[in-house]
This record gives C-alpha cells, structure tokens and sequence, in this order.
C-alpha cells in the first residue's frame, strides 16, 4: 500500500515538474492580471487582436472574456520579467502564478491606460518567445508610447524596439545591496 502511494505521488510530481502542462505556447499570449473586472481572475490564454483602427482587443480562449483599450488611452507600456511593483498592489488577480514556477525567463507587457471614467487601468500580458517582438512593435506604434524596458537585458534583446530602460532599482535605506557573485 505505501509502495502504491509513493508511486503515485511520485508520478504527479514528474508530471507537475515536466512544465508543459502549464507553459504558455511561444505562440500564445496569457493575461495574468491587471485591474479590469472583464476578464476573470487567474492565467487566461486568449488572442490579442490588432487590426482595428482605434482599439485593440483581448479574447480569453475560454470563458469568452474579452476587453478592449483604444489606442488614443494608452498611457504606458512596459515590457520585462516581471510584473510592475505599481499594478501588482492595485490588481485584482496578481500573482495568480503556478505552483511551480516555469523554467527559462518570463516575458510580460504591461499596458497602462486610462478607462471611459478616466481612471488607471493596466492589463499585464505574458507573451510566448515568438511573439514578443511583434507584440511590441505594433503596441509601441499604433498607440504612439515609447516602449519601457525594465533591465539591460530586456534592452539588448530587443534592441531599438525600447525606448529607454529602467535604472537599476536603489537599495532601502539601511540596507545594503545585493552583491552580485565576482567572477573569476
């Protein structure tokens, strides 16, 4: 009996472990948060949809969510491995992230806009490796916001799709910084 359940459990975790049960497609994008109330809390994969003039639109695979941001109310674009400090407090669904974090480095777009009342709004976007480059390029151009990137490496990677890069982030005072392992 214990055998049985040893194996059981050992084969739910070489599942949970593999990763492709949870990583996003390279071809796929996911909503993972943001502060709108159309689309449902958690990880939704859907499509995002550029061809309108005036708007683009996200549509959950599932569920049939949808949420549109026209382009004139675009605020700011962000783009790095990791979710804005600014809109995981104020998210209504941030982190919802796996039990097990994916291997490899995340790639995620942070949209801010304002909303038909004016308020900030933000949808949090993790792209698939193959379609962060054109992602980027048509939200830089059709809102016409220069594109942040979050670290010199999110920089070298795209090259001239970034507008400019985020200084490093300035210890607590207090506390000293991390330093990084000297190579030898």
């Amino acid at each position: 009996m214990q055998r049985t359940s040893a194996i059981v459990i050992l084969g739910c975790f070489a599942a949970l472990a593999s990763g492709p049960a949870w990583a996003l497609d390279p071809g796929k994008v996911m909503y993972v948060g943001g502060t709108v109330s159309s689309l449902p809390p958690g990880n939704q994969e859907g499509s995002l949809d550029f061809s309108a003039a005036a708007a683009m639109f996200f549509v959950a695979a599932k569920g049939g969510g949808t949420v549109a941001v026209q382009w004139k109310t675009v605020q700011d674009l962000e783009y790095g491995p990791q979710i804005p400090a600014q809109w995981k407090k104020k998210s209504r669904s941030l982190p919802a992230l796996p039990l097990l974090p994916k291997k490899g480095r995340k790639h995620y777009v942070t949209i801010g806009y304002k909303d038909a009342t004016s308020a900030d709004q933000a949808l949090v976007f993790e792209l698939g490796d193959q379609v962060i480059r054109r992602t980027l390029t048509v939200l830089k151009e059709k809102s016409g916001k220069p594109l942040t990137c979050q670290d010199e490496q999110s920089g070298q990677e795209l090259g001239d799709i970034c507008s400019s890069v985020l200084p490093p982030p300035t210890p607590e005072p207090g506390k000293e910084p991390e330093k990084k392992p000297e190579k030898n």
